[in-house]
């Protein structure tokens, strides 16, 4: 069983997002992202070749089995556009669902962007 790791989306600038989202978004098996025109951006920016799925509010049940059965075969990255420092209870809800499901550690509630200090 993989891990699922929370990656926030630069806000405003792509050159904002943190060496450690790029390494994880670089290692991950696969990248879950809400906005996949969006982050067809920054993986071209930063030359990452990792499979791309949507995954959102609209269509997050119809693609719950296949990020599950990525999932299952190895680390998956949840690229979403709304997390920063914390949490929004929507996708806190939807981290859940997935981490409950699948029994998979969340071991980074998120990876910090340029507002915080870890």
């Amino acid at each position: 069983m993989g891990t699922l790791f929370l990656v926030a989306t630069p806000i405003g600038n792509l050159e904002d997002i943190t060496l450690r989202a790029l390494r994880i978004l670089g290692e991950a098996s696969c990248i879950a992202a809400e906005d996949t025109r969006q982050t067809r951006k920054l993986l071209e920016r930063y030359q990452i070749r990792v499979p791309l799925i949507s995954y959102h509010e609209h269509n997050k049940r119809a693609r719950l089995g296949d990020v599950l059965g990525r999932l299952a075969r190895g680390d998956v990255a949840r690229f979403h556009d709304v997390l920063g420092p914390t949490v929004p209870l929507s996708s806190g809800r939807q981290m859940k669902q997935l981490a409950s499901v699948t029994e998979c550690s969340t071991p980074e509630p998120w990876l910090p962007d340029k507002r915080t200090r870890h």
